[in-house]
């Protein structure tokens, strides 16, 4: 039963992803940039694990109270787009499993952090 309950919470979050507005992965680089607009309603949630209950590791969200209000719990941060990353950080794609894409968050003299992005909400 739970894993039913497991699929179709992640068939929910995949079938809105098709709708929300999606990062975009350069092809060359493989940066991940994502650029708010007051036109896009958007939640993209940054897991652990590939594993919708994995830590929230980083979020991006057009919903300025839900940037604010879950900033603090978010070990990387919470954003609108990623313009709002402190200078010199930038997000890689790396790789795809399991349904979901693997990021890594780099910043300059700290160590690398993967997190998990369901595919859906990114395009190259």
């Amino acid at each position: 039963m739970k894993a039913l309950v497991l699929i179709l919470i992640l068939l929910f979050i995949t079938a809105g992803s098709f709708a929300q507005k999606k990062g975009i992965v350069d092809p060359v680089t493989k940066i991940f940039t994502l650029q708010a607009s007051l036109d896009d309603s958007y939640t993209i949630f940054g897991f652990a694990a590939p594993d919708i209950k994995s830590e929230v590791l980083i979020l991006f969200s057009s919903h300025r109270n839900e940037v604010i209000s879950k900033g603090q719990k978010c070990r990387l941060g919470s954003y609108s787009e990623t313009i709002g990353l402190p200078d010199g950080d930038q997000i890689l794609y790396d790789s795809e499993k399991d349904g979901f894409a693997r990021l890594i968050y780099t910043s300059p003299g700290k160590a690398s952090v993967p997190f998990y992005v369901i595919r859906g909400v990114i395009k190259f």
